[in-house]
């Protein structure tokens, strides 16, 4: 598996630090998936990326927290691909004791779901908070997503 298709990209970026942080960590996880080797992948690993996904899962519901927040307009359509990601993630979570079947889902979820979500459906994310002018701060966020 090519891991420099894990590799982060400027026109992934929101320009909201937590948001961008979440994304380069599952990118830097699924890298870290795409380049173990039977030797590499001890029990430890398995703990560490079965942590890594959940954490993206349930930062999944954050991130439309802040969506919903900010009145995004596309709102639901981008809560029907976190389910389809967060599905794909489940399903990786199910093949982790088997490296190969972890690593052959990990390509699926990394070309359907997760790059083509970065690259494709966060930018119109990243066009509307510039349009509108928003920036989130750290602190700004949590004030919103509390609100909600």
């Amino acid at each position: 598996m090519n891991s420099d298709q894990f590799e982060w990209n400027e026109a992934y970026e929101w320009g909201v630090v937590q948001i961008d942080r979440e994304h380069k960590k599952l990118l830097k996880t699924l890298q870290t998936i795409s380049m173990c080797t039977p030797t590499t992948y001890t029990k430890e690993l398995k703990r560490q990326i079965i942590k890594e996904l959940r954490s993206y899962m349930n930062f999944l519901e954050y991130e439309e927290k802040v969506l919903e927040s900010i009145a995004y307009p596309s709102l639901q359509e981008h809560k029907n691909i976190h389910k389809k990601i967060a599905q794909q993630l489940s399903l990786m979570l199910k093949n982790i004791s088997e490296l190969s079947m972890l690593q052959s889902k990990t390509k699926v979820v990394a070309k359907q779901l997760l790059v083509s979500h970065l690259a494709e459906e966060d930018i119109h994310v990243k066009h509307y908070l510039l349009k509108n002018e928003i920036t989130l701060a750290e602190e700004e966020i949590e004030i919103l997503v509390a609100r909600i």
